[in-house]
């Protein structure tokens, strides 16, 4: 195990993948505070599907950026589903490109 988190690349991997699960956290966390209830989508499994994929999307991200310090590397990661929706909003309508 410790060879494992002796990696730079297995760091910089998994604070990329806590800065995008943070983000979510945090969201929970609002919904906890408000008396509205819980949404739905929190107890579909498909949603945390989808967001396991962009919680280990933040920790490739974070690994293709190269950061300077492992601060950085959860920046990107919390970064990631902004960047993902960012990418999709600018792609045209009918995949032409």
């Amino acid at each position: 195990m410790n060879d494992f988190l002796a990696n730079p690349s297995t760091r910089v991997f998994l604070c990329g993948v806590f800065g995008s699960v943070i983000v979510e956290a945090l969201k929970i966390l609002r919904y906890y505070q408000k008396p509205d209830g819980f949404p739905k989508r929190y107890s579909k499994i498909g949603f945390w599907v989808v967001r396991t994929f962009i919680a280990l999307a933040g920790g490739i991200f974070a690994m293709l950026y190269d950061p300077a310090n492992l601060l950085l590397a959860v920046h990107v990661g919390a970064s990631t589903p902004l960047i993902i929706s960012t990418m999709g909003e600018t792609l045209p309508p009918n995949g032409d490109t």
